[in-house]
């Protein structure tokens, strides 16, 4: 197998268990890992802030130190967003859109973590090639 379709499977594996231990799917409580935040860190919006930023983090290292293309795992996480969600829709009775957005954030917000990873690279290298003679 070439670099490009493993670099893809294995960033559709990583970002299944991202995923799921962001926001696992076991109903009840497990969606609740939020309530053990701080009262100054509770609301909506500071929930989905402390998220993508988790989730950003993952996305920025799995760039950085595991050396994954932005574009292999745009498609690796969106292969496994569509696999997971065809899953919850076969197999689990849904009463409301949240899985499918709680996981598009968490797909967001590791492909944020990982272009803003993507840059900086990017940029360092682009003023590297501009000093050296």
């Amino acid at each position: 197998m070439g670099r490009r379709p493993q670099e893809i499977v294995t960033s559709a594996i990583l970002l299944s268990v991202v995923g799921y231990v962001a926001w696992p799917w076991r109903g009840g409580d497990a969606w609740k890992w939020f309530l053990y935040l701080p009262e100054a860190a509770s609301g909506d919006a500071a929930i989905l802030a402390l998220a993508m930023l988790g989730t950003g983090v993952v996305g920025f290292s799995l760039t950085a130190v595991a050396g994954l293309r932005l574009s292999n795992l745009a498609i690796g996480g969106v292969l496994a967003y569509v696999c997971w969600m065809a899953v919850l829709t076969a197999f689990f009775t849904l009463h409301d859109p949240l899985p499918y957005v709680v996981y598009g954030q968490v797909l967001v917000g590791v492909l944020l973590g990982a272009a803003l990873e993507t840059a900086i690279d990017r940029r360092s290298n682009l003023a590297n090639r501009t000093r050296s003679p």
